[in-house]
């Protein structure tokens, strides 16, 4: 009898220290991305460091989902906003780095950094000289 008492007294202390422990998962970085975003802003550098967001009156919508997919009326792997196109993928969030965060999306095959703050998000592609789009949130 003792024996089992003790067991569950291990039982529930391991329970209450798994659901109190913090979880630092991608799984927090994915709900914070979750949403439907448009495009307010592209950010371009000629390469001295000068670069400035500038506003826009973009069509670029992406979509991010809580099951790792994410579309766009455009292109998802670069600054590319016509509003033809439609493409699909599935997405990760890897660990941050830190003010950035990395995104990975299946289709592009390679890591993007973005910032999150509020209901703007930030994504920087790979460019020679730096670039990005800034999106404001539109839905959930």
């Amino acid at each position: 009898m003792r024996n089992l008492i003790i067991m569950f007294c291990i039982v529930g202390l391991q329970l209450m220290y798994c659901s109190c422990k913090k979880n630092n998962s991608s799984e927090d970085a994915v709900g914070s991305i979750v949403g439907k975003w448009k495009l307010s802003e592209v950010y371009s550098d000629p390469g001295d460091g000068s670069g400035k967001f500038t506003k826009v009156n973009g069509g670029k919508i992406l979509e991010f989902t809580s099951e790792g997919e994410v579309s766009s009326n455009s292109s998802l792997c670069s600054m590319i906003s016509n509003g033809l196109l439609h493409e699909e993928s599935s997405y990760i969030i890897s660990e941050s780095s830190g003010n950035r965060n990395k995104l990975i999306i299946d289709k592009c095959g390679y890591e993007l950094n973005y910032e999150l703050k509020g209901n703007q998000l930030t994504i920087y592609y790979p460019c020679i000289e730096g670039c990005g789009e800034r999106f404001v949130r539109v839905g959930n």
